[in-house]
C-alpha cells in the first residue's frame, strides 16, 4: 500500500507499472498503517506473483576491457591479491590462477595498481581501447623483512636496562616482545620500508611512545628511556614536641602499593562487577560515560523522583537505572570490587552518591567481605551529590 501525500491511500487493487510471470512468488511486499519498517532490516512479508515492469538495459559498445595475471617469485600466480584502477571504483581480487578481469571501462590512459600483503606494490600504465581488451601482468617482489632491536632503560638508572619490560610495534603488521635480564630487546621478520608506531612498558615506569622508521636494514633503536612514576610518602603524621621544640614526622615509603584506587569511570567502568540476588544475575547497577539528563525516561514519577542533573564531576557513573526507576525486585542489586589493603594503615572508602530510595522501603550500604560496615541510608529527601567517607581501618 503506497501512501500519497501522506493523507491519501492506494487500495491493494491498484498496481502501477507491473506485471506477473511464469515464476510465482517472486517478489513480496508488506504494508502497514501504524508501524515503520526498516527497508533495510524488512519484516518477514507477503509472497506475490506481481512484479515491477522494470527494464535494465547495459550498454557495452565503446567500452573496452583490462585483464591480467598477478605472479610472485618464479612466476608463481598470486591467489587474493588486489587489483585497482587508480582514479576510479574499479577493484577486484585475483583467483587462485592470479587472474583478474575488469570487463567494462571507458577508453582511456589508467594506472592499474597490484598489491598483496607482504609484497611491494606494482603498477602498470594501459591505454583502453573501444571494443578490445587490453593484457598486463604484475609480479609482485616480497617485501624485506629485518630486525629491530634496542634497549629499554629507566629515569632513575640510565645505565642499566630494565628487564622484562615489554616494546609493541604497530603498523603493516604488529610486534610484541619483551626485554631480557639486560634490557635488550630484539625483533625479527619486520616488514622493511613502513613506519611503526611504537610503545614501551614496564612495571613501575611510564609508557614511552613514538615512531620508528624501517628502511630495507636492520634497526638498532637505541635506549628507550621510561621515566620512574613518582609516587608520593602516604600516612604522613607530624607530631610536635613542645619540650624538645621539634616536630616529629612518620610517614610510608613511596610504593605504588600506598597509593589508593580512584575511579572516576570517564574512560571505563572502574573494574567494578555488577550483580543481584534476584532472577536477573546483573540486577540494575548501569554503567555510562555519556550521561544526559536528557535521556531520562521513568516508568513512574513522583515528588520525589529525582535524577542527578549531571553527574557529580564529568559524564561518568554508575547507577540504578542510569535513566530509569530501578526495579521493583524485593531483592539486591550488588556493584562488587576486590581490593588489597594489606600493608595499608588506616585506609578509607570515599565515595559520591545521589541517593534518590523509595522510602523507608529501600536502602543503601556497603558491606566488606560480607559484613555490612555502612548503612542503611534511607537518604531520599535529600537529592544532592554528597560525599561518604567510610572507615576501611577495621
Amino acid at each position: 500500500m503506497s501512501v500519497l501525500g501522506d493523507t491519501q491511500y492506494y487500495s491493494l487493487s491498484d498496481v502501477f507499472r507491473t506485471q506477473t510471470g511464469t515464476v510465482a512468488n517472486r517478489t513480496r511486499n508488506v504494508f502497514s498503517d501504524t508501524v515503520d519498517y526498516d527497508p533495510a532490516n524488512p519484516p518477514t512479508a507477503t509472497p506475490t506473483a506481481t512484479f515491477p515492469k522494470t527494464t535494465l538495459m547495459f550498454i557495452t559498445s565503446g567500452l573496452g576491457s583490462i585483464t591480467g595475471t598477478v605472479y610472485g617469485p618464479g612466476n608463481i600466480p598470486l591467489e587474493g591479491a588486489t587489483v585497482v584502477v587508480l582514479g576510479t571504483t574499479l577493484s577486484c581480487t585475483t583467483s587462485f590462477r592470479g587472474t583478474f578481469t575488469f570487463p567494462y571501462v571507458q577508453a582511456g590512459t589508467y594506472q592499474v595498481k597490484a598489491s598483496k600483503f607482504g609484497y611491494n606494490d606494482v603498477t602498470n600504465t594501459v591505454n583502453v581501447v573501444e571494443n578490445e581488451t587490453v593484457t598486463t601482468n604484475f609480479v609482485l617482489t616480497p617485501l624485506p623483512q629485518v630486525t629491530v632491536s634496542g634497549r629499554i632503560v629507566g629515569s632513575d638508572q640510565p645505565t642499566v636496562g630494565l628487564a622484562d619490560a615489554s616494546i609493541n610495534l604497530t603498523g603493516y603488521a604488529n610486534y610484541q616482545t619483551t626485554t631480557n635480564a639486560s634490557g635488550q630487546f630484539t625483533i625479527n621478520n619486520v616488514y622493511a620500508n613502513h613506519t611503526y608506531n611504537y610503545l614501551a612498558s614496564c612495571s613501575g615506569y611510564q609508557n614511552a611512545t613514538g615512531t620508528v622508521d624501517v628502511g630495507s636494514t636492520n634497526v638498532n633503536m637505541g635506549d628507550i628511556i621510561l621515566n620512574e612514576l613518582a609516587y608520593p610518602p602516604t600516612q604522613v603524621v607530624a607530631t610536635e614536641i613542645p619540650t624538645q621544640n621539634h616536630v616529629f614526622r612518620t610517614w610510608h615509603s613511596p610504593s605504588s602499593t600506598n597509593i589508593s584506587g580512584v575511579d572516576d569511570f570517564e574512560l571505563n567502568d572502574g573494574g567494578w562487577v555488577p550483580s543481584s540476588n534476584w532472577s536477573n544475575p546483573l540486577g540494575d547497577w548501569e554503567w555510562t560515560n555519556t550521561y544526559d539528563v536528557a535521556n531520562w525516561a521513568p516508568e513512574y514519577t513522583g515528588t520525589n523522583v529525582i535524577p542527578p542533573p549531571t553527574c557529580y564531576s564529568g559524564t561518568g557513573m554508575w547507577g540504578t537505572k542510569i535513566y530509569t526507576n530501578y526495579t521493583n525486585s524485593g531483592g539486591f542489586n550488588y556493584l562488587t570490587k576486590t581490593f588489597n589493603l594489606v600493608g595499608i594503615l588506616n585506609p578509607e572508602l570515599r565515595f559520591w552518591s545521589w541517593e534518590n530510595v523509595f522510602g523507608d522501603f529501600d536502602f543503601c550500604q556497603v558491606a566488606v567481605n560480607g559484613t555490612v560496615i555502612w548503612g542503611p541510608s534511607w537518604d531520599y529527601t535529600n537529592t544532592q551529590w554528597q560525599e561518604r567517607v567510610v572507615d576501611l581501618s577495621s
